[in-house]
C-alpha cells in the first residue's frame, strides 16, 4: 500500500452468540441487572399505606410497599418458606403480605407474622424468617429498585439530571401503563432504540413526521440522546432518551413516557411502559 493511501476501515459485528447464549444471559443477570438501579414505576403508585408495586428484574421478583408508619421499603417478592411468589406484578393494595402457597404472612416491615398449620416442634421464630430486603431510591417522582447496587442512583444517572432540569416532571401524573412482550434478546431492542439509521426503512410514517436529515444521536454520561425536529402533527417533541442499562424516557406535549426493557430470558423481553400527563 502506498504511504499516502488511506487504510481501509474494518467494521466488525458483535458475535451473534452474545444475543442467544444462556451463559451470557446468566452473566448479564449477575453483572448488569443485579448491580444496577432498575426503574419500577411512578412513585405515586406507592403513596398510601398498604400500596405496593411489584416488578420482575431479569427473573428476580421484587416489590416496594408503603408501611403504615409511612416508610417505603423494598423486598424480594419471594416467600421464605418454599420460594413462592408473594404478590402479582403491578400495583395494588394489601394489609398483610400473604403467600398464596402455604399462607405464610408478612407485615409491611418484612417481618414474618404467621406460619399457620406449621406445628410447634420446632417452633418458628419470626425474627429468623424476614423477607429479604432490596434497595430503593427515588428521583423526581420515579421509583427505582436495586438488588446489590454498585453505587448510588445519582451516580448511575450521570448527566441525566442536568439534561432534564427544565422538564416539570413532578407536575406529571401517572395515567396509564402497558406491557409489550416480544421474542427477541433485550439488546436487540436496545441496539435499535439508540440509532435512527433504521427509521426510513422500518418506520415510514415516523420518517415522514420528522426532519430526518437533522436526526442526531449523541452519547453522554449515563445516557444516550436522540433528537430530530418534529414536523406538524408529530405526537413526540423530538427528544428520546435511553439510560443505562435498560430504561427510556420520551417527551411529548404535556407529558412523558417512561419504559423499562426487561429481559425474562435470552430470547424473550418484556417492555413495561408508564405514561404520565401534566396535571391540570
Amino acid at each position: 500500500m502506498p504511504d499516502d493511501a488511506t487504510p481501509a476501515i474494518q467494521y466488525l459485528n458483535l458475535d451473534p452468540a452474545l444475543y442467544v447464549r444462556e451463559d451470557i444471559w446468566q452473566e448479564e443477570r449477575r453483572r448488569i441487572f443485579a448491580r444496577t438501579w432498575q426503574f419500577m414505576g411512578p412513585l405515586s403508585s406507592v403513596a398510601s399505606p398498604g400500596d405496593y408495586l411489584a416488578i420482575d428484574i431479569a427473573g428476580t421478583p421484587v416489590f416496594a410497599i408503603r408501611g403504615r408508619d409511612g416508610a417505603l421499603r423494598g423486598f424480594r417478592n419471594v416467600c421464605r418458606h418454599r420460594g413462592a411468589k408473594l404478590l402479582a406484578d403491578g400495583a395494588g393494595q394489601c394489609g398483610l403480605v400473604v403467600c398464596p402457597y402455604h399462607k405464610w404472612s408478612y407485615s409491611d416491615t418484612g417481618r414474618l407474622v404467621q406460619a399457620p398449620w406449621y406445628g410447634r416442634d420446632p417452633a418458628i421464630v419470626p425474627e429468623d424468617w424476614p423477607l429479604h430486603p432490596v434497595h430503593l431510591a427515588e428521583w423526581r417522582g420515579l421509583l427505582f429498585a436495586a438488588l446489590d447496587p454498585e453505587g448510588p442512583l445519582l451516580d448511575q444517572l450521570g448527566d441525566l439530571p442536568a439534561e432534564l432540569t427544565d422538564e416539570p416532571m413532578e407536575t406529571y401524573s401517572a395515567t396509564d401503563s402497558a406491557t409489550v412482550s416480544f421474542d427477541a434478546n433485550w439488546k436487540v431492542y436496545t441496539d435499535n432504540f439508540v440509532e435512527g439509521y433504521h427509521i426510513p426503512g422500518t418506520h415510514p410514517s415516523f420518517y415522514a413526521a420528522i426532519d430526518f436529515d437533522a436526526f442526531e444521536t449523541t452519547a453522554h454520561r449515563g445516557y444516550v440522546r436522540m433528537t430530530a425536529p418534529p414536523k406538524e402533527g408529530l405526537f413526540y417533541r423530538g427528544k428520546w432518551l435511553w439510560m443505562w442499562p435498560n430504561w427510556t424516557l420520551s417527551l411529548f406535549a404535556g407529558g412523558m413516557n417512561v419504559s423499562r426493557i426487561n429481559p425474562v430470558g435470552p430470547h424473550r423481553t418484556d417492555q413495561h411502559y408508564h405514561l404520565s400527563l401534566i396535571h391540570i
